[in-house]
Protein backbone atom coordinates (compact mmCIF):
# COMPACT_ATOMS: atom_id res chain seq x y z
CA UNK A 1 0.00 0.00 0.00
CA UNK A 2 1.15 3.68 -1.16
CA UNK A 3 0.25 6.47 1.36
CA UNK A 4 0.87 10.11 -0.47
CA UNK A 5 1.91 12.61 1.90
CA UNK A 6 3.41 15.99 1.56
CA UNK A 7 6.42 17.56 2.85
CA UNK A 8 5.17 18.43 6.11
CA UNK A 9 3.59 15.39 7.42
CA UNK A 10 6.60 13.13 5.73
CA UNK A 11 8.67 15.41 8.32
CA UNK A 12 6.23 14.87 11.18
CA UNK A 13 5.95 10.77 10.59
CA UNK A 14 9.92 10.93 10.36
CA UNK A 15 9.87 12.38 14.10
CA UNK A 16 7.72 10.09 15.24
CA UNK A 17 9.14 6.89 13.80
CA UNK A 18 12.38 8.72 14.74
CA UNK A 19 11.07 9.24 18.58
CA UNK A 20 9.28 5.43 19.11
CA UNK A 21 12.10 3.83 17.16
CA UNK A 22 10.18 2.18 14.94
CA UNK A 23 12.11 0.53 11.94
CA UNK A 24 10.55 -0.71 8.62
CA UNK A 25 10.08 0.02 5.24
CA UNK A 26 8.13 3.85 4.47
CA UNK A 27 5.72 4.85 7.45
CA UNK A 28 3.46 1.90 7.23
CA UNK A 29 4.57 1.24 10.21
CA UNK A 30 4.72 4.27 11.95
CA UNK A 31 0.72 4.98 10.94
CA UNK A 32 0.19 1.40 12.35
CA UNK A 33 1.91 2.47 15.74
CA UNK A 34 -0.15 5.39 15.48
CA UNK A 35 -3.23 3.40 14.77
CA UNK A 36 -2.33 1.17 17.89
CA UNK A 37 -1.80 4.07 20.16
CA UNK A 38 -4.95 5.81 19.36
CA UNK A 39 -7.11 2.53 19.98
CA UNK A 40 -5.04 2.06 23.48
CA UNK A 41 -5.60 5.60 24.44
CA UNK A 42 -8.81 6.28 23.35
CA UNK A 43 -10.93 5.61 26.76
CA UNK A 44 -8.57 7.10 28.59
CA UNK A 45 -9.43 10.10 26.25
CA UNK A 46 -13.11 9.70 26.98
CA UNK A 47 -12.98 9.89 30.48
CA UNK A 48 -11.03 12.98 30.34
CA UNK A 49 -13.71 14.81 28.01
CA UNK A 50 -16.26 13.49 30.42
CA UNK A 51 -14.45 15.20 33.36
CA UNK A 52 -13.74 18.14 31.57
CA UNK A 53 -17.35 18.50 30.74
CA UNK A 54 -17.88 18.52 34.81
CA UNK A 55 -15.52 20.82 35.50
CA UNK A 56 -17.59 24.56 35.13
CA UNK A 57 -19.96 22.33 37.42
CA UNK A 58 -17.44 21.58 39.75
CA UNK A 59 -16.08 25.03 39.96
CA UNK A 60 -19.50 26.51 40.73
CA UNK A 61 -19.94 24.34 43.55
CA UNK A 62 -16.58 25.22 44.50
CA UNK A 63 -17.37 28.46 44.87
CA UNK A 64 -20.61 28.54 46.35
CA UNK A 65 -19.33 26.55 49.03
CA UNK A 66 -16.18 28.81 49.44
CA UNK A 67 -18.51 31.82 49.81
CA UNK A 68 -21.31 30.40 51.99
CA UNK A 69 -18.18 29.68 54.26
CA UNK A 70 -17.12 33.56 54.40
CA UNK A 71 -20.45 34.38 54.72
CA UNK A 72 -21.13 32.77 57.77
CA UNK A 73 -17.62 33.69 59.62
CA UNK A 74 -18.38 36.96 58.89
CA UNK A 75 -21.61 36.42 60.68
CA UNK A 76 -20.65 34.48 63.58
CA UNK A 77 -20.20 36.24 66.39
CA UNK A 78 -16.84 37.71 67.68
CA UNK A 79 -15.04 35.42 70.31
CA UNK A 80 -13.64 37.22 73.27
CA UNK A 81 -10.42 37.39 73.70
CA UNK A 82 -8.99 36.39 76.98
CA UNK A 83 -8.84 39.05 79.26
Amino acid sequence: MRIEVDKEIKEELDQIKAENYIFGKGHSETIAFLIRHYKTHEKLEEVIKKHLSETREIIEKSFLNALRTAIINLLKPREESAK
